[in-house]
C-alpha cells in the first residue's frame, strides 16, 4: 500500500508518501511535489500511526491522501514511478544514480542540479 498527499503547511516539506512494508510504514518527506527521491523518512509502527503523525504534523486529513501503485520489485519505495538504483539488479549499486522503466527499457535519470537547486531530471537511454 502506498499513498501521498500534499502539505501546505509547512516550509520543508512539500508532499508526503506513506508505505506499507513487512516492518512497518515508512513516512517519507518530499521537498518537492513532483516525483523524486524523498529527503527524509521516518518507519511508524502502523499505517494508524503514520496517518496520526501526518495528520499531527502536516495537517493531513484521512480525503487528502491519493493512492498509488505499489512499486515494482527492485524499485525505490519513495518514487511514484517505477526507479531503481543503476547496478542495483547486478549487485554493484551506484548510490545516487538511478534509472525509470519507459516503454519497457531502463533509462538513466540525469540527477544533476539545476540553476535553483533542484535535480534536473531528464532521461538518457541506457
Amino acid at each position: 500500500m502506498r499513498k501521498i498527499a500534499t502539505v501546505s503547511n509547512d516550509p520543508e516539506v512539500k508532499r508526503v508518501m506513506l508505505c506499507d512494508s513487512d516492518c512497518g510504514c515508512y513516512v517519507f518527506l518530499f521537498d518537492r511535489t513532483d516525483d523524486g527521491p524523498g529527503f527524509a523518512d521516518y518507519l511508524q509502527d502502523s499505517v494508524s500511526d503514520a496517518e496520526a503523525m501526518c495528520a499531527e504534523d502536516y495537517g493531513i486529513t484521512s480525503a487528502d491522501w491519493t493512492w498509488i501503485p505499489d512499486t515494482n520489485d527492485g524499485c525505490q519505495d519513495d518514487w511514484i514511478e517505477p526507479v531503481r538504483v543503476v547496478g542495483r539488479e547486478s549487485g554493484k549499486p551506484q548510490w545516487g544514480q538511478f534509472e525509470h522503466l519507459e516503454g519497457g527499457q531502463w533509462k538513466r535519470i540525469n540527477t544533476e542540479q539545476d540553476g535553483a537547486g533542484q535535480p534536473a531530471t531528464r532521461s538518457e537511454s541506457k
